[in-house]
């Protein structure tokens, strides 16, 4: 909380500061959905993060970390408080930006995990299963190295393990288990060791 105070003495001096106003509207997301969940979001400052990184895309438009963020604020809100279309915009240009980039990333599957929530929403199984198809195709096979922020990234995709095992999609499931292990190692294995988790090596 220091350092978050911090933070927002240091925004309010210098909001034209683009690393700073990226920090800000990660570090007011955390704070937010650490504490409200859900349809009770509408009544947070949520929506002040999204003009925050509405805000950093008009100085970068092409930034993929600023965009990747903003989908993972969306996977926090109910599809009833979302843009269908930003959704899918936001998540095209991400492919997009990727795909001209000289050297593949093993983040590059985060938006492909996203796409396949997505579709998950939709009752799409079979747009579920080619997007995690996509995944081990489209990125290098190793553990995504923004260590400090992996238990944030991993959430949609332990959520969406847990909707298509109790779904009974459990190949789609096993699917997403297999690219967990790979891309968020650390976070899948403190999942394996818990009691309460049905995953299956």
């Amino acid at each position: 909380m220091y350092f978050f105070e911090k933070l927002v003495k240091k925004y309010s001096e210098n909001p034209e500061d683009y690393e700073l106003l990226i920090t800000y509207g990660f570090f007011k997301y955390f704070e937010i959905t650490s504490l409200v969940q859900g349809e009770d979001l509408a009544n947070s400052d949520i929506f002040e993060v999204i003009e925050i990184y509405n805000k950093a895309l008009v100085i970068e438009p092409d930034d993929w970390f600023v965009h990747i963020l903003k989908i993972l604020l969306y996977s926090k809100l109910p599809l009833g408080m979302v843009n269908e279309n930003e959704i899918i915009s936001n998540l095209d240009l991400l492919i997009e930006i990727q795909s001209k980039a000289e050297r593949k990333e093993p983040y590059f599957v985060l938006p492909y995990i996203f796409y396949a929530q997505y579709w998950y929403d939709k009752n799409n199984f079979e747009n579920v299963s080619q997007y995690l198809e996509y995944v081990l195709k489209m990125a290098p096979q190793k553990e995504i190295p923004f260590k400090p922020l992996n238990c944030h990234f991993f959430i949609p995709a332990k959520e969406l393990y847990y909707r298509l095992y109790y779904s009974e999609q459990t190949g789609l499931a096993f699917k997403l288990e297999k690219i967990c292990m790979i891309y968020f190692e650390k976070e899948s294995r403190k999942l394996n060791h818990s009691e309460d988790l049905k995953i299956r090596i």
